[in-house]
């Protein structure tokens, strides 16, 4: 895809240790970003993070990004699981092109599940996009993006799951016409 073109390569995986608050840059992740204690703090500064490896896999600590993508491709997948705080705001900053919108896209050559496990603390703003893939969505969350579209979808958990669609990609229904 031509999305690895335009970003740089930035280090092998993403893993903060205890405590630790770190910012990073936009950029191809051949490892993946993984946060594993409660108290990491990741902060994404706008634009598409590509992951590969580990995916994006969270099972505690925080991450948010304003104005930021996920591009999942290789061997990446999608775990978003903890207490921790999980906002990502894709905020419309890709505007045009076949991105637009798109807060996790999942490449259409992974078939990897992606398990999101939300507590009150998750907020994703932006179409959640798995083509081939199995989503899992569970817990007590209640913000799951504006639009989800995934092969199959299972729904479970304690919360109030609702996807705030925007209306800003309509599907386009077949028309009913009298034949006469």
């Amino acid at each position: 895809s031509d999305v690895y073109k335009r970003q740089p390569i930035q280090t092998e995986t993403v893993d903060l240790g205890p405590n630790e608050t770190r910012t990073i840059q936009p950029g191809y992740y051949p490892g993946g970003i993984r946060l594993l204690s409660s108290n990491e703090t990741l902060l994404l500064e706008p634009g598409i993070y590509i992951l590969d490896g580990e995916g994006l896999y969270i099972n505690g600590g925080n991450l948010i990004g304003d104005g930021v993508m996920f591009y999942i491709t290789g061997t990446g997948k999608i775990d978003l699981q903890g207490n921790g705080i999980v906002q990502i705001n894709q905020n419309f900053e890709i505007e045009s092109g076949p991105y637009a919108g798109i807060a996790i896209y999942q490449d259409r050559d992974n078939n990897n599940p992606a398990i999101i496990q939300g507590t009150n603390n998750l907020d994703i703003t932006g179409t959640i996009y798995f083509p081939r893939n199995h989503v899992k969505i569970t817990g007590t969350g209640d913000g799951f993006g504006t639009q989800l579209i995934a092969n199959t979808i299972e729904i479970g958990g304690h919360g109030l799951i609702q996807i705030n669609y925007d209306g800003r990609n309509p599907f386009p229904a077949n028309k009913a016409v009298l034949v006469y």
